[in-house]
């Protein structure tokens, strides 16, 4: 029992990582991108924001998607 809750909470907290490094990662890594190049501070944020904005709509769309699939199934189940 208390490796699986070991696991568990190693589990939750790669989670929590992997999702701040998805978020966050992502828009300093465009910023500094466009900082390197050359760009001025205003245009590095923006391309950061348009970053962040792209992620999050593509994982509304993925969350549409799935909800879709799992109603479509539970559909065919029930029929």
């Amino acid at each position: 029992m208390p490796n699986r809750v070991i696991r568990f909470v190693f589990y939750i907290i790669f989670c929590c990582i992997f999702a701040a490094e998805t978020v966050f990662g992502s828009r300093a890594r465009s910023v500094l991108g466009e900082l390197i190049s050359g760009k001025h501070f205003s245009e590095a944020l923006r391309a950061g924001w348009g970053s962040f904005v792209g992620i999050l709509f593509g994982t509304i769309l993925k969350l549409i998607a799935c909800g879709l699939m799992t109603v479509a199934l539970i559909q065919a189940l029930v029929a």
